[in-house]
């Protein structure tokens, strides 16, 4: 039998869980449905394939699409 305080833990760590797996969701689809977010996935897989100067213009596309892209200016660098 489970405590007062243990099952308030569980509340708040199922919360807490629930939130950070609707957030991965949101950015996930944010990055791979808007048009940037195309775009930078083929900048990876052209990473990928070692096409380093097609990822790089790919994800320069990005940056001008969307300055606040982070993942692109890592990728890039």
């Amino acid at each position: 039998m489970l405590t007062t305080l243990e099952r308030g833990i569980l509340i708040v760590v199922g919360i807490v869980i629930t939130f950070l797996l609707i957030r991965m969701f949101l950015i996930i689809f944010i990055l791979l449905v808007t048009p940037e977010g195309e775009t930078y996935k083929y900048g990876v897989t052209m990473g990928n394939r070692g096409d380093w100067h097609g990822a790089i213009v790919h994800f320069d596309r990005v940056i001008e699409m969307d300055p606040n892209h982070e993942k692109a200016y890592a990728s890039r660098a």
